[in-house]
């Protein structure tokens, strides 16, 4: 999920259920020991949200306002500031009395970067980076004559850079169900029950091609996945086809931008 840094009236989703059942639950602004917060960047502390209740899903965006949409899920408004300059995500989450509650995570995109290119000489890739070499991650530049090295092109689109190189797995679908609750089928995936949650499913071929979605559920004994969240946490938007191919990317890497993956 990307927010545009600067932004006003950003709504986000948390999903609530009961910690000794797992059943869902609503959540409101009298839940006992309810405690909301966001955090920006990686070092970043927790920053209390003072929840309020939302009348409806329609209502205007209100900084800390709560309401359930459906089952787990809910809508959360993030105060301005959670998405302010100077980081490159923010987190967010809650606790409460007898419930867990799963925050989310979005990039703070659109800020401005000061670019760099290497003056030295280089012997192949020439080294283009944004706070970071390009180069380290896989892309590929090439350079021109002129006085010193010159960024001409990346050859490698930087938003699908490392897919291979950063999976954890790969393998294809088995048996569909619907486009949120499939099998697997990889050498390598676990029996432990939720090995997977919280990483990301992405497709490298077929009608989701280079669409990712954050795994809800996994059922190690069958090797089913389920995604029963809303939005980059559900379902995916075309038809999911027994013999699609897909990794499996940390979510760490996704966060960091270091693999990009598509929402719909």
């Amino acid at each position: 999920m990307d927010i545009k840094s600067e932004s006003t009236d950003q709504s986000v989703s948390f999903a609530a259920w009961t910690t000794a059942t797992g059943a869902a639950v609503t959540v409101t602004s009298a839940t006992a020991g309810l405690s909301l917060w966001y955090r920006r960047g990686t070092a970043g502390a927790k920053t209390a949200i003072s929840p309020s209740d939302l009348a409806t899903l329609e209502t205007a965006h209100a900084d800390g306002g709560i309401l359930v949409v459906e089952g787990q899920d809910h809508r959360l408004d993030l105060p301005d500031a959670a998405v302010a300059a100077g980081v490159d995500r923010v987190e967010w989450g809650g606790s409460a009395t007898g419930i867990t509650i799963d925050g989310g995570t979005a990039n703070i995109i659109g800020q401005a970067t000061t670019g760099k290119v290497q003056d030295t000489a280089q012997t192949g890739d020439a080294y283009a980076y944004l706070t970071d070499n390009l180069g380290a991650h896989g892309a590929e530049a090439t350079e021109a004559g002129g006085t010193g090295d010159q960024l001409t092109a990346i050859t490698t689109p930087i938003g699908n850079l490392d897919w291979t190189a950063r999976a954890i797995l790969s393998g294809t679908v088995d048996t569909v169900t619907s486009n949120a609750d499939f099998t697997l089928t990889s050498d390598d995936l676990s029996a432990t029950d939720d090995q997977y949650k919280k990483c990301w499913l992405v497709f490298v071929t077929g009608n989701n091609k280079a669409v990712g979605r954050m795994i809800g559920v996994y059922t190690g004994a069958t090797k089913r996945v389920q995604f029963n969240g809303a939005g980059v946490r559900g379902v995916f938007p075309s038809t999911v086809v027994a013999g699609d191919e897909w990794y499996l990317i940390p979510t760490s890497d996704v966060v960091a931008g270091i693999v990009g993956v598509r929402a719909s």
